[in-house]
């Protein structure tokens, strides 16, 4: 199983996490980490680092963050020298039930990145009428 690790400011990953368990149902393998304000970036480094340890299992982690170039992604790319990790930027919800549904049907990495990202893809769309 590839561990799954949700990053975000304010509680955006809490809601994700619990709007995809609404949805999809339980999940293995995954957690969420929440920066909320007066957390300093380097105590979220070492909460982001115990749980990519707790969540790898040998096949390394999938981190999933709210936006390229904040604290958590930050946090995550520090991450990635020392620990088998994958990183995903713009989680969604559509993304986040991808992840936390099939975790456990990936064997490689980089597989799991690119299919979980192309779901987020997918989901996204600009409409204008309804045919």
């Amino acid at each position: 199983m590839i561990g799954v690790l949700i990053l975000s400011h304010g509680n955006l990953s809490k809601g994700l996490v619990h709007s995809a368990k609404m949805v999809a149902g339980c999940y293995k393998g995954a957690a969420q980490l929440s920066l909320m304000p007066g957390v300093a970036p380097e105590a979220f480094l070492d909460s982001v680092q115990k749980k990519i340890e707790s969540l790898d299992q040998g096949k390394g982690v999938l981190i999933l963050t709210d936006m390229k170039g904040g604290t958590p992604f930050i946090s995550a790319c520090k991450s990635l020298n020392s620990y088998p990790t994958a990183i995903v930027t713009g989680v969604n919800l559509s993304m986040a039930m991808e992840a936390l549904m099939s975790n456990e049907d990936y064997d490689d990495l980089k597989e799991f990145a690119e299919a979980v990202a192309a779901v987020g893809h997918r989901g996204i769309e600009t409409i204008f009428e309804i045919e």
